[in-house]
């Protein structure tokens, strides 16, 4: 089953899904560290939706991912994606547009 598309910022939200396949480290570290981008960083709401690729194969060639974890962030300007563990924060907030915030700790990977 693909996930509902809801317009992208909608209510001024910050849309992002975060693909995984299971409860790998690497992929519990993005998980982690995108919740903490999102509490320290995102100067609006963020609604994540985690989506499963073992559960549903089939999603990760319909859209296009290609490594996980994978963060897809649909926005007026276009589809932008990060590739790894979100430990960057300066990437995360030039792919998002935002403005990163000084004293970001990565979660362990």
């Amino acid at each position: 089953m693909k996930p509902r598309a809801e317009p992208p910022g909608d209510k001024g939200r910050i849309d992002l899904r975060l693909y995984v396949t299971d409860r790998t480290p690497r992929c519990l570290a993005a998980y982690d560290n995108l919740v903490r981008f999102c509490e320290e960083h995102a100067d609006r709401p963020c609604r994540i939706t985690v989506i499963d690729l073992l559960k549903d194969p089939g999603l990760a060639r319909s859209e296009q991912i290609t490594a996980i974890p994978t963060l897809v962030c649909e926005t007026t300007g276009g589809r932008k994606k990060i590739i790894g563990t979100l430990a960057d924060a300066k990437t995360v907030c030039a792919t998002l547009g935002l403005a990163a915030k000084a004293g970001w700790e990565p979660a362990p990977a």
